[in-house]
């Protein structure tokens, strides 16, 4: 099919991609808390995020999701699976959704493919970022992004021209801000097992 222009992308993704917000306590109270992005990949409100957002804050956890929005209502989550390998999560949103997901692509991809990323930069509000795929082979079989990555964007999906989803931030690689991404491959068994598409 034809690429979809970048504001029809942005337009469709915006109302499934959502603001994380994790909350833990500690033993002695103490509350340290997570912002991210996650993105619904089922009808009934599954969404996948960056495993890092759960596991470094230690504790109790309290995971809202505030979707298309971060001034949208915050919906509580459920902590569905968890794989810190591939630093990805699956997260269910609570109550009775019906959403129109973004599809998971099952497209190759390619180095000097263009991308959509959509996410929550420093907690801001969802903001629309343009790269490339610069590379395939990093460690670990880790997706290399030419566009400059902020603290908050990891869990945003990396969209093709067509604005499936083909990775999911993990984060900045060094110095550079270059951004390193999870390959939407390294899901699809979490996704088969808990979220029939």
């Amino acid at each position: 099919p034809a690429a979809a222009a970048p504001s029809d992308i942005y337009r469709d993704a915006r109302k499934n991609i959502g603001f994380v917000r994790v909350v833990a306590v500690g033993d002695s109270g103490e509350k340290s808390t997570n912002t991210g992005t996650c993105f619904i990949v089922s009808k009934n409100g599954y969404a996948l995020t960056s495993a890092h957002l759960l596991s470094s804050v230690r504790g109790g956890l309290d995971v809202t999701v505030a979707v298309g929005s971060v001034s949208a209502f915050p919906q509580s989550a459920d902590i569905i699976k968890v794989d810190n390998d591939a630093d990805l999560a699956l997260i269910k949103l609570k109550g009775a959704f019906d959403f129109s997901p973004i599809r998971v692509s099952r497209d190759q991809v390619l180095v000097g493919d263009s991308i959509t990323i959509i996410g929550y930069p420093m907690g801001r509000e969802l903001t629309l970022l343009f790269g490339s795929i610069s590379s395939l082979d990093d460690s670990g079989g880790m997706i290399r992004i030419d566009a400059a990555i902020s603290p908050g964007q990891a869990g945003s999906p990396v969209l093709n021209k067509n604005g499936d989803a083909i990775a999911i931030v993990r984060g900045r690689y060094g110095e550079s801000g270059e951004g390193v991404a999870v390959p939407i491959s390294f899901a699809r068994q979490m996704l088969e097992q808990f979220s029939p598409e």
